[in-house]
């Protein structure tokens, strides 16, 4: 500038030069935008890293050479506000068998299913697998032995194949037995590309019907 005139020079210079200042003044104001964002996300990373760790005192394994019977001994089960759910209850499941647990809202359905899969303890009796207190088993070989479909299945991010077989190791055969006894099979068969179809999160690429 000399003597109250900018030229056209330094006004492309001005322009320039201030985006140094105002860039970095800028980005530390998205900072606050930036962070108000993460921090819910941040909170529910550390209530999971937070949590106490599944107890399991198990060693046996489950042996299914001979076939698998699930037993309910006496199980009963209440709330914390008292309220029993379960009180009782006796059954026998065997291996092949189709069993219906019915009733109406808050008689104990889900808390039986739960129990089942060592979610949670029950208060009194046991549940047994071939005669063995489910509690000495392996949770891992244990719940190796159910598939569960929840009543609101959550689906990932990612193709069918992926929501189906997660870690990707199952041979493509295999895969395509589990499509076959699942029902799933006829649906993949119309995609145009086939289990390779990305469905987005929670199936929001796929059609509603």
């Amino acid at each position: 500038m000399a003597e109250g005139h900018l030229s056209l020079g330094g006004v492309f210079a001005f322009i320039s030069y201030s985006g140094y200042v105002t860039g970095p003044i800028m980005m530390l104001l998205n900072l606050r935008i930036f962070f108000s964002a993460i921090i819910p996300s941040a909170e529910r990373l550390f209530q999971i890293l937070g949590l106490e760790e599944e107890p399991d005192a198990g060693k046996l394994k489950v042996e299914q050479d001979r076939g698998i019977q699930i037993e309910y001994r006496q199980v009963s089960y209440a709330y914390e506000n008292g309220r029993s759910i379960l009180k009782g209850a006796d059954i026998k499941i065997a291996q092949g068998e189709k069993v219906a647990i019915v009733g109406e809202n808050g008689s104990g359905k889900t808390t039986f299913l739960n129990l089942l899969l060592r979610f949670l303890e029950p208060q009194e009796g046991e549940i047994t697998v071939n005669g063995t207190n489910i509690s000495e088993i392996e949770a891992d070989s244990y719940r190796g032995l159910f598939a569960v479909v929840d009543q609101a299945p959550y689906l990932f991010s990612g193709t069918i194949r992926e929501n189906i077989d997660l870690d990707l190791r199952t041979d493509r055969e295999a895969f395509l037995r589990a499509c076959e006894k699942s029902g799933a099979d006829s649906f993949i068969a119309k995609l145009p590309e086939k289990e390779e179809c990305v469905i987005g999160q929670n199936g929001s690429m796929l059609s509603g019907g």
